[in-house]
């Protein structure tokens, strides 16, 4: 029984090891005040770990990490500190294997201040990064026009 645990959990850390994980999509832009979806995504059904650096530079607001069914039966995920979110994909049970594709989707919320929300994806070590996305908060089209136009009436007058 004891060889049968140990095989298995050898396994299990080279199927870790050898995922293809990235996050999508890796570059948007977003509206003031608008919302954008960030996924996890493996390319491969094999089991693996990892953490999300959700630097919040800006007054925004991040959703709680949720897990997809892809993500395999025995998913988990567990904040570990303000702004990290550790998870791991896995399946002891072949009912419900773990599926490429996304696995794992968090929310950013932008407020009303414009600039670049950059996220990490780092291996389950918490060291090595594999992956960086960007998040642009720019005003809405609208609100710029406005702007302009403003700016011209302005200019108008002087």
């Amino acid at each position: 029984m004891k060889k049968l645990l140990v095989l298995t959990l050898v396994l299990g850390l080279s199927g870790i090891a050898s995922a293809a994980v990235s996050l999508s999509p890796s570059e948007t832009s977003v509206d003031l005040g608008a919302t954008v979806t960030i996924s996890v995504v493996s390319d491969t059904t094999d089991a693996y770990g990892g953490w999300l650096d959700l630097g919040q530079k800006l007054d925004g607001s991040w959703g709680d990490l949720q897990i997809l069914g892809a993500a395999g039966a025995d998913a988990s995920k567990d904040f570990g500190f303000d702004p990290w979110w550790s998870f791991e994909a896995k399946s002891f049970n072949p009912d419900a294997p773990i599926e490429a594709g996304a696995q794992f989707t968090v929310d950013f919320t932008a407020g009303q201040t414009e600039g670049d929300v950059v996220i990490g994806l780092y291996a389950f070590d918490g060291t090595t990064l594999l992956q960086e996305a960007t998040i642009h908060v720019v005003p809405e089209p609208m609100t710029l026009g406005l702007l302009g136009l403003g700016g011209l009436f302005l200019r108008r007058r002087r």
